[in-house]
């Protein structure tokens, strides 16, 4: 018998960030909930169904695995800090990027020795964050469906003939793929702590000292009214 993954979960009485700390880096936790109708396999080759979801930044994360079956509750969350960005490109990142989560449900078994050359198809849908731009806007809860991807992106950007014969034969996306024929989508929730753009570290930075000098007896000389 083996140990086919561990759960376990941490818990704190006291906030992992204070109060400061959580303004400035302000967490952005994704939720992926779902995926549904996906199109499984009863073959013994196939592998376990996971999901890879790649931020706008470019960092990813995996989800854990899963039986071959039609839907799946992922139920996974990831954390990340939009206050390690700099502000004016993370607000160009979410106008101009998407989220991708790609669906590995056609993952073979191959030996060791071939796993790094082994590619297979993949489904993937794609969120845009650009709401998170609007004032106010905390929340997003995300539906996308997916779409069969190719197993090797062709390159075009050193070709130079223009005639549109020699693509052809390329393919973009199967007529007659699974995802499309039994319609698989997935879903997702997205939150920040506070909305973008609402941080001002140096209005920050005088209430934590304000807040500090109280604790120590220093009088406040700001609301102090001169004698």
């Amino acid at each position: 018998m083996s140990l086919h993954y561990l759960n376990f979960k941490i818990t704190s009485d006291q906030p992992l960030l204070s109060d400061f700390m959580r303004k400035k880096l302000n967490p952005l936790q994704i939720h992926l909930l779902a995926c549904k109708d996906i199109p499984y396999k009863t073959e013994h080759k196939f592998k376990p169904i996971h999901c890879q979801v790649k931020f706008i930044d470019g960092k990813s994360f995996k989800t854990l695995d899963f039986p071959q079956q039609p839907f799946i509750k992922f139920m996974h969350k990831h954390v990340f800090l939009v206050g390690l960005h700099d502000p004016v490109m993370f607000r160009e990142l979410l106008a101009t990027h998407v989220v991708k989560v790609d669906l590995h449900d056609c993952d073979e078994y191959v030996p060791p020795e071939d796993e790094k050359d082994a590619k297979f198809s993949i489904g993937q849908a794609k969120y845009t964050f650009k709401d998170f731009l609007r004032p106010n806007c905390r929340e997003l809860k995300l539906r996308s469906d997916v779409f069969p991807v190719k197993r090797e992106l062709q390159d075009n950007t050193q070709n130079l003939d223009l005639n549109t014969t020699a693509r052809k034969g390329e393919r973009g996306i199967e007529k007659f793929s699974p995802y499309l024929i039994n319609a698989t989508y997935a879903v997702m929730t997205a939150e920040l702590a506070f909305p973008i753009g609402s941080f001002n570290e140096e209005h920050e930075l005088k209430k934590l000292q304000a807040i500090k000098d109280g604790e120590n007896g220093v009088p406040d000389t700001i609301s102090q009214a001169p004698t």
